[in-house]
């Protein structure tokens, strides 16, 4: 998510299509999760005028020409209403070589400025106020899912 909205800033576009924001349940299902079940969208889009952040919207057939909404499939391979962006895979090298300081997002911080943007949903952040509060938190993300176990990155530094 941080690699597309650094890709989004970089080339201007105002708009992500939402229902293509789906996070992946490792615990068993694999099954895809929306984005508007974990974060709060609203909150979000407030970031818009505040840090040009690009707007989560649901699609309009009359902006969206290159993508078919009640099918949701794309009309034409190099699409640019909307965007069509690369692929996951491929995202995910841009940000490690970002992290790295290196390739052509190097000068972009927006890091702060994304976590304050990016909220959990009221149930989830009354959840996770019960336990956590009136502590501040933070997130430690050991990866012990089923799926990170046969994942080729750092194979010999695994614990099995």
């Amino acid at each position: 998510f941080y690699t597309l909205i650094l890709q989004a800033k970089k080339q201007n576009f105002t708009q992500l299509y939402l229902p293509t924001l789906r996070l992946k349940d490792t615990h068993g299902s694999n099954k895809k999760i929306p984005f508007e079940t974990l974060f709060n969208v609203s909150q979000w889009n407030s970031y818009y005028d505040k840090s040009n952040f690009p707007r989560l919207v649901s699609c309009d057939q009359s902006h969206f020409v290159d993508w078919d909404c009640s099918s949701r499939r794309w009309r034409k391979h190099k699409a640019t209403r909307p965007f069509k962006s690369v692929d996951a895979e491929h995202l995910f090298q841009v940000f490690k070589r970002y992290t790295m300081g290196k390739g052509r997002y190097v000068n972009y911080t927006i890091g702060a400025t994304i976590v304050k943007a990016l909220q959990p949903v009221e149930k989830l952040q009354q959840i996770i106020t019960s336990v956590a509060a009136p502590f501040s938190y933070m997130a430690l993300h050991a990866r012990v899912e089923p799926d990170m176990q046969h994942h080729a990155v750092c194979r010999d530094e695994k614990e099995r």
